[in-house]
C-alpha cells in the first residue's frame, strides 16, 4: 500500500494531465494517448550525402499506466505535434510517471530504381 504522500503525488499527476495534457500517437498516425506534458520540439534539418537528416527531439512525461498500455519502450516509433519520433531512453523515478526521451526516427534516403 502506498503511503499518503505517494498517493497524493500520483493523484496530482492525474490533475496536471487534465490541465496540461497533450496527445501523442503510437505508432505515428495510430492510437492516440494522453501525456502529462510534452516539451516543445527541438528541430534541425541537415543535408547529407544521399539524403537529409531531420534531427528532432523532445521529452514526454506520461503516467506509467498509459506508457505500459501504449507499449512504450526503447526504439518504439511515435509521433507528437505531427512529427515522427523514436524512443531513445526512459527514466522511471519510482512514482506514477515515466520520462520518455525521444529523438529522430532516422535518415531519409532517396531510393533509386534500377
Amino acid at each position: 500500500m502506498k503511503d499518503p504522500f505517494e498517493h497524493d503525488f500520483d493523484q496530482g499527476l492525474v490533475d496536471v494531465q487534465a490541465v496540461l495534457g497533450a496527445k501523442f500517437q503510437v505508432p505515428p498516425g495510430g492510437t492516440s494517448y494522453e501525456a502529462i506534458s510534452i516539451d516543445k520540439l527541438q528541430m534541425e534539418e541537415r543535408a547529407m550525402p544521399g539524403g537529409k537528416f531531420q534531427d528532432v527531439n523532445t521529452t514526454i512525461i506520461v503516467r506509467a499506466k498509459i506508457a505500459i498500455g501504449a507499449g512504450i519502450k526503447d526504439g518504439v516509433k511515435l509521433s507528437a505535434y505531427g512529427e515522427n519520433l523514436r524512443v531513445v531512453g526512459i527514466e522511471k523515478d519510482g512514482d506514477d510517471s515515466w520520462t520518455v526521451f525521444c529523438g529522430p526516427t532516422g535518415v531519409e534516403v532517396p531510393r533509386l530504381r534500377v
